[in-house]
């Protein structure tokens, strides 16, 4: 995954990859061995994803969006999903850190 995001031009820390590959993964035995500690931080970068892929999907929605109608349902809808994303974190999953 990895290299294929890089050959795209994405760049992600390794947390970043690391919780990717367990998404999916949550209802295992493998997930459930994992100590507490890892299975917040994991969950943390996992569900910040999910959140910004919402306010990707209502920032494409809008600037889809013909009417003003509709523009101001996505601008709305953006707002909310925005609110939601740990912007921190997320730039901090942006870029290449050493895996520890």
């Amino acid at each position: 995954m990895q290299e294929f995001d890089k050959a795209q031009g994405n760049v992600h820390s390794s947390e970043w990859y690391d919780a990717m590959s367990w998404v999916g993964l949550t209802k295992t035995t493998a997930w459930k061995n994992l100590d507490s500690e890892q299975r917040t931080g994991l969950r943390a970068i996992i569900d910040n994803e999910l959140n910004y892929m919402d306010y990707r999907k209502a920032q494409l929605q809008y600037d889809a969006a013909g009417s003003d109608r509709s523009k101001r349902y996505y601008s709305r809808q953006m707002s909310k999903a925005s609110e939601k994303v740990d912007w921190d974190l997320f730039e901090s999953t942006r870029s290449e850190t050493p895996s520890e």
